[in-house]
């Protein structure tokens, strides 16, 4: 069962700020995301590796538009992997239409 330990972010002006003025903020390490990331990271790799996917590459072979190549269900868990989860997620879930299901 996932239980976020983060506190609400809905109420930090200078990250919703910054991410109006720039498109974009920087999170502070997060356990929650990273240990997902370690999860997922090494399906992600195979993904990029796998001649079939070559054509769905952008970038230099950085990243994939609008493709699911990773295998996770509606949470963002990947194998056994917790639901993708952080403050970033948070931030997203609050402040926007984007939700996990």
């Amino acid at each position: 069962m996932y239980a976020s330990p983060l506190q609400s972010i809905t109420t930090d002006i200078d990250s919703l700020e910054q991410f109006h003025d720039l498109g974009w903020i920087q999170f502070k390490s997060d356990p929650s995301l990273l240990n997902w990331v370690n999860r997922a990271l090494p399906r992600a790799r195979e993904a990029v590796a796998a001649p079939e996917n070559a054509e769905w590459l952008r970038c230099g072979g950085t990243w994939f538009v609008g493709v699911n190549l990773l295998p996770n269900d509606p949470q963002g868990r990947v194998d056994d992997s917790d639901p993708v989860c952080g403050e970033a997620v948070s931030l997203l879930e609050q402040n926007s239409r984007w939700r996990t299901y």
